[in-house]
């Protein structure tokens, strides 16, 4: 722009000269004058604005240079740094301790996962040794409450329906019930002594209980037999029994005990049709009677549920002078001798304490007992 502008300069030049030959002044006019000159100043401000311009540029340049000079000087001053801290040499203790230090922490680490290992082990050994140490005690607890009860009729299991107790309860409701209902029917219906009535009832109880011990005897042999395959069972083969093994057949009859019930009624009352035990038995028609049956049945229940027992209850149908006293109560009379009885006492087992008191007739003499029994001994 700036080489326009002289270029423009010097055209005007040239024609105010052209004008000064041919002897004409110029023709001068306010307005060209005017804008001339503001030609002038606005070429003017375009050479400063250039000027500006082009030194900030220069002054962005040398900026930028200085700004590369200075990043470049903390390079190579990095770079030497670098340099000098990979050209000094590692002391070699150093190196020796870092080693080691290596190699405490992998020895370390196998320590802890060998104890994890073993922890685990032994969280699944003592699992182990609690399971069998519960099978162990509840074992032991079986084995101890076992041997109590052997031959101990002192410790019962009282959920047992057919425990000594229960059984002595039956005792008495069948005194009480079935050995009335019989009784009377004797006296009333058929005609009977009282003391014929009472002979009967007794000794039909007692052959009720001496049948119920031979076959509980027998049954125990029969499983022994079964057991150890012999091809004939006896007391002979079979041998000595220890408690224990004696106390676990006794249990095993309570539990098949529903089952050996019927049979054994219809064995015993078959018995008494056949055999000739008492005349009265077939002239009063006894068996035709359903409240005799039933004395029979109720009398077969109490018998064979007391000679399972473990050890077996016992019966007192003939007391001494001295348990007569202590075992029976009075019938009708009371006094110093025994007369004849009249229902048995029971005892827990033989020898032992009492269940039930029997019911028997006393005299103040003892001709009077001796009467007695000889008229007992006439009616059976």
């Amino acid at each position: 722009m700036g080489s326009n502008t002289s270029n423009q300069s010097k055209k005007n030049r040239k024609q105010s000269g052209s004008h000064d030959k041919r002897g004409q002044p110029p023709i001068t006019n306010n307005d060209d004058r005017t804008g001339e000159g503001n030609e002038e100043k606005s070429g003017e401000e375009i050479n400063i604005h250039e000027s500006n311009t082009s030194l900030k540029e220069s002054y962005e340049l040398i900026n930028q240079d200085e700004h590369k000079k200075i990043q470049r000087n903390k390079l190579e001053n990095t770079i030497k740094d670098l340099k000098l801290h990979l050209t000094k040499k590692v002391p070699y203790n150093m190196l020796e301790n870092t080693r080691q230090r290596l190699a405490e922490l992998q020895k370390k680490s196998r320590e802890e996962h060998a104890n994890v290992h073993k922890t685990n082990t032994n969280v699944l050994e003592i699992s182990r040794l609690k399971r069998e140490k519960s099978k162990l005690l509840f074992k032991l607890s079986e084995m101890t409450s076992q041997r109590l009860r052997t031959n101990n009729a002192a410790i019962t299991d009282l959920s047992d329906q057919n425990r000594a107790t229960k059984v002595s309860e039956r005792f008495s409701e069948l005194y009480d019930n079935e050995w009335t209902d019989v009784f009377e029917w004797f006296t009333h219906a058929k005609q009977l002594s009282e003391r014929n009535a009472i002979d009967i009832l007794r000794n039909m109880f007692r052959l009720c209980c001496d049948e119920c011990k031979r076959v509980a005897a027998a049954q125990r042999e029969h499983i022994l037999g079964y057991l150890k395959m012999l091809p004939t069972v006896n007391s002979d083969t079979i041998g000595p029994l220890s408690p224990a093994l004696l106390h676990r057949l006794h249990e095993f009859q309570k539990l098949i005990s529903y089952r050996t019930m019927g049979h054994l009624q219809k064995i015993i009352i078959d018995r008494i049709g056949k055999e000739d035990t008492h005349k009265t038995i077939k002239e009063v028609q006894f068996l035709k009677n359903k409240q005799c049956v039933a004395f029979v049945n109720k009398a077969v229940d109490v018998c064979w549920n007391s000679h399972i027992q473990s050890p077996p209850s016992a019966f007192i149908f003939e007391p001494s002078s001295e348990l007569a006293g202590t075992h029976f109560k009075p019938y009708t009379a009371s006094g110093t001798e025994l007369d004849y009885v009249v229902w048995p006492a029971m005892l827990l087992h033989e020898g032992g304490p009492i269940l039930l008191k029997g019911i028997a007739q006393f005299t103040q003499n003892i001709k009077n007992n001796q009467d007695g029994q000889n008229s007992s001994d006439s009616v059976w």
